[in-house]
């Protein structure tokens, strides 16, 4: 249960980063972090006329407690390049969607259940191109003042992966190891851990650069 000195931080916490999503972001500096390494050559952005599906995240922030807490999903096996793997919910843009914002928000209302009238949002970070799906990632932050019920899509979602955002920041959450992704083994790759769980990839990339927003503020 959440007391009122706990609600206090969390709304300290909350403007501190809304006002860091609005000053320069660390970017690709942040991003090339968790990149594989045959992938930092591709961080930047395609050219004008490539082939690219936009696409949008949601990174979900609640209070629990003394903490902050997140979620992420773990897509189920299928026969694609992002099969069986940790991420934050969202997907493609629609042509109905507004911006980005709205894409983030549907897809997290579709994927997990999130009713879009309980976020507010903080901003965005930098956005991300996938060169295996053809995807330009934008990522957006947004906060919910109460635990989000979870409804995961059967079809789109394995499982509903809740986490304290902070526990990311501690030394022992990144590892460097070889990982086996479908026929292949892919050597030296940086990631998460959630438990016995990795993130790695583009939802790494990501969440390195909030994490690199949201250090200076834990530590002041």
């Amino acid at each position: 249960m959440e007391t009122k000195k706990d609600m206090t931080q969390f709304d300290t916490f909350l403007n501190e980063i809304r006002k860091a999503l609005t000053e320069p972001l660390p970017g690709t500096r942040s991003q090339s972090k968790m990149a594989p390494p045959h992938r930092p050559i591709e961080l930047r952005i395609p050219k004008q006329g490539a082939y690219v599906r936009d696409s949008a995240v949601l990174i979900l922030l609640w209070p629990d407690g003394d903490q902050v807490s997140t979620v992420f999903i773990l897509r189920p096996e299928y026969d694609g390049v992002h099969s069986n793997q940790i991420a934050f919910p969202g997907g493609k843009h629609e042509i109905n969607d507004v911006d980005f914002i709205a894409t983030a928000l549907r897809e997290a209302r579709e994927e997990v259940g999130i009713n879009p009238e309980t976020v507010t949002i903080l901003g965005q970070l930098t956005p991300l191109f996938i060169p295996p799906s053809q995807f330009l990632v934008y990522p957006v932050v947004g906060y919910t003042t109460v635990t989000p019920v979870f409804v995961p899509d059967p079809i789109e979602i394995k499982e509903i992966i809740p986490c304290h955002l902070l526990d990311f920041l501690k030394h022992d959450a990144f590892t460097i190891q070889d990982l086996k992704v479908g026929e292949k083994i892919l050597p030296d790759i940086p990631c998460y851990k959630i438990g016995k769980r990795l993130i790695w990839g583009a939802t790494a990339m990501i969440f390195s650069e909030l994490l690199d927003v949201i250090r200076p503020l834990i530590r002041n």
